[in-house]
C-alpha cells in the first residue's frame, strides 16, 4: 500500500517537472543541464557517475534518499541551481528504480535534450555574468536505462 502511494507520489513529481520544463524554451533549459551536468562531474571525481544510476543503486541502494537530503539542504542555502540539478537527478534515479515511472524518466530526458547544442554557450554566458566555471563533460549523453527512445 505504502509503495503504491509512493510510486504514485513520484510519478506526479516527475511529470509535473517535465510539464514545466516543457514549458520552458531551450536555452532556459540549458543553463539547468549545464548546472546538472557540472554536479555530475564534481560526484564524478569519487568516482561515482551519475550516468550509471543502476550500477550505483546496486552498490549503494540509499542514493537517492542521499541526495534528496542533501537537496533539503542546499535549498535552505538558497543555492537553487544546485537545487535543480539535484531534482533532475533524483528524478532520474526514480525513474530508473521504479518501472511504473520510467517511461517519465525518458521524457524528463527528451526535454533535457532540447538544450543539448546550446549548453556550451549557456555555460559561457554564465561565467562572464558570475566568474564561475561549470564543468559540462558529458553533454549529449544519456544516463543509462533513459534514452528516450528505448534500443
Amino acid at each position: 500500500m505504502f509503495n503504491k502511494w509512493a510510486v504514485k507520489t513520484k510519478k506526479t513529481e516527475i511529470v509535473e517537472f517535465v510539464n514545466h520544463l516543457s514549458a520552458m524554451d531551450s536555452t532556459e533549459i540549458a543553463l539547468a543541464l549545464a548546472h546538472t551536468l557540472d554536479l555530475r562531474n564534481d560526484i564524478l571525481q569519487n568516482g561515482v557517475d551519475l550516468f550509471q544510476p543502476s550500477f550505483i543503486l546496486a552498490t549503494e541502494p540509499e542514493f537517492t534518499h542521499k541526495m534528496s537530503s542533501r537537496l533539503k539542504s542546499v535549498q535552505a542555502q538558497g543555492d537553487f541551481e544546485t537545487a535543480t540539478a539535484l531534482i533532475i537527478w533524483i528524478h532520474t534515479f526514480r525513474a530508473v528504480t521504479d518501472l511504473e515511472v520510467r517511461q517519465s524518466g525518458r521524457d524528463l530526458w527528451a526535454q533535457l535534450s532540447r538544450a543539448f547544442m546550446l549548453v556550451e554557450e549557456e555555460k559561457y554566458s554564465l561565467f562572464s555574468i558570475t566568474g564561475k566555471p561549470l564543468n559540462v563533460e558529458g553533454i549529449g549523453q544519456f544516463p543509462d536505462g533513459l534514452t528516450p527512445t528505448p534500443r
